[in-house]
């Protein structure tokens, strides 16, 4: 049985070695993600040609850092107890608590008082109960250790962030000349943070995956996903910027939005947290995988599971696992999808789909030069896994992301549609995608891996085609 939910990885140093990225890609990894907050030119380089030697067809993400607030490096950790009054400042001071951002100023004039201030991911909260200058005077709701350099949440409170930190831009700028596939760029919460980052990277093949993070992302979302490329619900920072029962249904919407334009969504964050240091995962968290694809989704993400944990090679196993057996019980969704592509291809896409739910059609066969055609059929969620061939590489590493396609390299083209057609036929037989017996329906156009467009639709037997 072949998996449609596509599997996006991080890679850090429990993954760096080959072996294990090797055992990643074996196993069910699609999406190679590598986090550039954590990672120097160096390191994206050095993984990034590993990637390439195991499969010059396997995509590449890379994360950015983002606008992101956080704690100082004050040196020894404090220990914050309930009531306790601490004062935190906005700029830097010598040996005491303040805000590091290299993208924002005056955030004295921008965090009011009874401000709330999360820090760690809301481990630590504070509340801001007076301001004498560039000092906050705060109340500790909640107590904890307080750790250097962590995380800063200001729930409900507008930021006003200048341009594209340093950092992110040399760190998208590299990812546009080194090839990457996608940049997941952070902490997008309206359309001018999304055409920022687009703007870098016209005239290259890298696409921009929007990461959802705030209540300001989550009420810009429609715009948003009009000109990205496609979605991450981080729900690590949305947990901790809205309240947390709120992000399953948030979740569900967002799922069903991205699928009825036939752009990629990815679910990310404590998908699997238990087996950064456990060999299994809990019930809760298969559950959570599990309806994560029964919403919809076409990617789930593993982040500090692979980056940092015991077993990477074992967790991106367990994922395929559940993706497997959800795909058994998922019955074929009727979507109201909006028109994507030329009429004639989405008229052929929904004949697709109105012959798979009446036919005993094993595979779904597609050429596709840009690899629209083949998202437009995955849109309606086929039962039958879409084998997309393209002859542009890029084409392949986008359509990894898309769930139920399963794309390939097909170099060959031909202008007579006999002949291409069994080529296409003879190519997903040789590689083991289909067998002489399938009944297969095959969707091209009449230059086969050609620019034409998408006009034909055929259903036939394997054995048939190739004789």
């Amino acid at each position: 049985m072949i998996k449609k939910t596509k599997i996006v990885a991080t890679i850090g140093p429990a993954s760096w070695d080959r072996e294990i990225l090797k055992g990643m890609l074996d196993n069910g990894m699609n999406i190679a993600r590598i986090n550039a907050s954590f990672a120097d030119h160096a390191e994206l380089k050095r993984v990034s040609k590993a990637l390439r030697e195991f499969s010059n067809t396997v995509a590449i993400m890379m994360d950015t850092k983002g606008h992101k607030i956080r704690i100082s490096d004050f040196g020894k950790e404090k220990k914050l107890k309930i009531g306790q009054k601490i004062s935190v400042f906005t700029e830097k001071t010598a040996g005491e608590l303040y805000l590091v951002t290299e993208t924002s100023v005056g955030l004295e004039q921008q965090i009011p008082k009874e401000a709330i201030i999360l820090i760690d991911d809301g481990l630590i909260e504070l509340k801001v109960e007076d301001k004498k200058g560039k000092q906050l005077v705060c109340k500790v709701l909640q107590g904890g250790l307080l750790k250097k350099s962590k995380s800063v949440n200001i729930p409900g409170v507008h930021i006003e962030f200048g341009e594209l930190s340093k950092k992110d831009f040399e760190d998208i700028m590299y990812a546009r000349e080194a090839g990457f596939d996608f940049v997941a760029a952070s902490f997008i919460r309206n359309i001018n943070d999304l055409r920022a980052v687009k703007k870098l990277l016209i005239g290259s093949n890298t696409k921009v995956i929007a990461k959802i993070e705030d209540m300001e992302g989550v009420s810009n979302f429609d715009d948003i996903l009009a000109e990205a490329d496609g979605i991450m619900i981080a729900r690590g920072d949305l947990g901790v910027e809205i309240p947390a029962e709120k992000v399953p249904l948030i979740q569900k919407k967002f799922i069903e939005k991205c699928n009825l334009i036939g752009k990629p969504v990815i679910v990310a964050t404590q998908m699997l947290q238990s087996m950064t240091d456990n060999i299994s995962p809990t019930r809760a968290e298969v559950n959570d995988v599990a309806n994560a694809i029964f919403d919809g989704t076409d990617a789930v993400m593993l982040s500090a599971e692979t980056s940092t944990g015991k077993y990477p090679v074992e967790a991106v196993t367990t994922m395929s696992k559940i993706s497997l057996e959800v795909e058994k019980s998922i019955d074929p969704i009727v979507r109201d999808v909006s028109p994507l592509a030329k009429p004639t291809t989405n008229a052929i896409a929904k004949a697709v789909k109105d012959s798979c739910d009446t036919l005993p059609i094993d595979k779904i066969l597609v050429a596709t030069a840009t690899g629209t055609t083949a998202i437009t059929i995955a849109r309606f969620r086929p039962k039958q896994p879409i084998i997309a061939f393209t002859n542009d590489i890029f084409s392949k590493r986008k359509l990894a992301l898309s769930r139920g396609i399963i794309p390939d390299i097909l170099e060959e083209s031909s202008s007579t549609r006999d002949v291409g057609i069994q080529s296409l036929v003879r190519n997903a037989l040789n590689k083991g995608y289909v067998s002489e017996s399938d009944l297969i329906l095959v969707v091209a156009g009449a230059n086969i891996m050609g620019q034409s467009e998408t006009n034909m639709l055929e259903i036939n037997r394997v054995e048939q085609i190739i004789s």
